[in-house]
């Protein structure tokens, strides 16, 4: 009876296995044996993300690989962005097990981390998207993931330039200079430092949309731009993005009026 008891002391909590080409499709642990009960395995081994990428695992995958691997929308993320993955990932769960929308949220929030050090911004809408989960589940794994690694901040002129391509704007002219715009207005006001960077960002992006007009008939033929559609198509708050507009234009016209001064 001892053995039972060592051995649940083990491996924590009870994992009913569904083993796969000896790896449990439910923890992703390698299973090698098991013993006579339900929910208990003998010599099993968690597989590191730095052993599946430095090709020392046989016969077997990490289980986060699997994960890309098999959600059609996530399965032509680059290799070297997924073993990146898997290593941060491992900061987080250590030798314990996470299952469901815990695991596919720290998941996320690892993938966005590492596309972060890339300079590339992935809204939170595209994130839950691709992994289909909620908006709690990604902040429960952002909120483990800062407990092993800082977490970068998107920047703003990653946020303005990703917000250009999503609502058609290719000029790259154009997007250097709402990117210039943003970066300018920023120090202006303590309201803009208050707002998580991805609305501020897409609220410089209307202010200059709209305080320079001419700018928009680089938007995609027949596309009209409106407060509510700008907003829901970069999943920002529409009243947020109108106060950082509003704001941004008193902050100009103070401006000019102490120059005529």
């Amino acid at each position: 009876m001892s053995f039972y008891l060592d051995q649940e002391d083990d491996l924590g909590e009870a994992c009913q296995h569904q083993v796969q080409d000896g790896v449990c499709e439910l923890c992703f642990c390698q299973v090698t044996e098991f013993d006579s009960r339900p929910g208990f395995s003998l010599g099993i081994k968690r597989i590191s993300g730095a052993d599946y990428a430095s090709g020392t695992t046989s016969n077997t995958a990490h289980g986060v690989v699997k994960t890309f691997s098999e959600k059609s929308n996530i399965s032509d993320t680059p290799k070297s962005v997924v073993l990146d993955v898997c290593s941060l990932y491992d900061k987080v769960s250590g030798k314990s097990v996470m299952r469901g929308t815990q695991r596919m949220g720290v998941i996320a929030a690892c993938l966005n981390q590492i596309y972060l050090k890339k300079d590339i911004f992935l809204s939170e809408k595209k994130l839950l998207l691709l992994f289909g989960i909620h908006k709690k589940d990604l902040s429960t794994g952002e909120t483990l993931l800062s407990l092993e690694v800082p977490l970068l901040v998107p920047k703003l002129s990653v946020i303005i330039s990703n917000a250009c391509q999503v609502i058609g704007i290719k000029n790259q002219s154009l997007i250097n200079q709402a990117v210039s715009f943003g970066e300018l207005m920023k120090p202006t006001d303590h309201l803009f430092n208050k707002i998580a960077t991805p609305t501020v960002g897409a609220g410089f992006l209307y202010a200059f949309l709209e305080l320079k007009p001419e700018a928009k008939t680089y938007l995609p033929k027949k596309k009209s731009l409106t407060l509510p559609s700008f907003s829901k198509e970069l999943g920002v708050s529409s009243s947020t993005v109108r106060s950082v507009f509003l704001a941004t234009k008193e902050a100009i016209e103070k401006s000019r009026s102490k120059k005529k001064v």
